[in-house]
């Protein structure tokens, strides 16, 4: 009977994750990103958190700034981030659970669009995104760059879309200010 309670608990918790991660969803409000300009530089993936990572030849390789961002199960650490609209940083991302995950950078049309397309395979996400979805993939225990750079003001957002990571919460705002 003790296991049945677990299960059960389990089970709820996660049922309200999810419901907390589709309000709050569905309460945004249409924001400047809803068109918005970006420049991302091929994604760097570099094995274990101490290598470094390379660089590319991308005009956004003049970013000062570097944000670090840490892949759990299942969210990032930090749940928000701020950036500067015209300004190129780049997004370390640090897989530091125990399974992959992926970070994807758009709108929130975009996430939205590609959540309600089922997402995809564990293991399976390289090339199937569309659009100016920006991504990266990372194994457990992998350190990746997006460099990045938002031409406009408004709200975009990070999201992990391997099958069941953005329903169950796996999300974060970049807010990009002018």
């Amino acid at each position: 009977m003790r296991s049945f309670w677990n299960w059960f608990g389990a089970a709820f918790g996660i049922v309200v994750l999810v419901g907390a991660g589709v309000l709050y969803l569905l309460g945004r409000s249409e924001s400047a990103a809803d068109n918005p300009e970006a420049t991302v530089a091929q994604p760097v993936v570099a094995e274990g958190a101490d290598s470094e990572p390379q660089a590319s030849a991308d005009p956004v390789d003049q970013a000062t700034e570097t944000i670090e961002i840490e892949m759990v199960e299942f969210g990032y650490v930090p749940e928000t981030i701020d950036i500067e609209a015209g300004k190129p940083v780049i997004l370390r991302f640090s897989n530091t659970g125990r399974i992959v995950h992926e970070a994807m950078i758009g709108d929130i049309h975009m996430q939205e669009e590609f959540a309600g397309e089922g997402g995809h395979e564990n293991g399976d996400a390289d090339g199937e995104h569309r659009g100016d979805l920006m991504s990266i993939t990372l194994e457990s225990g992998e350190t990746g760059d997006l460099e990045v750079m938002i031409d406009q003001p408004g709200e975009w957002f990070i999201g992990c879309h391997l099958t069941g990571h953005f329903e169950a919460g796996m999300v974060s705002t970049i807010n990009v200010t002018g």
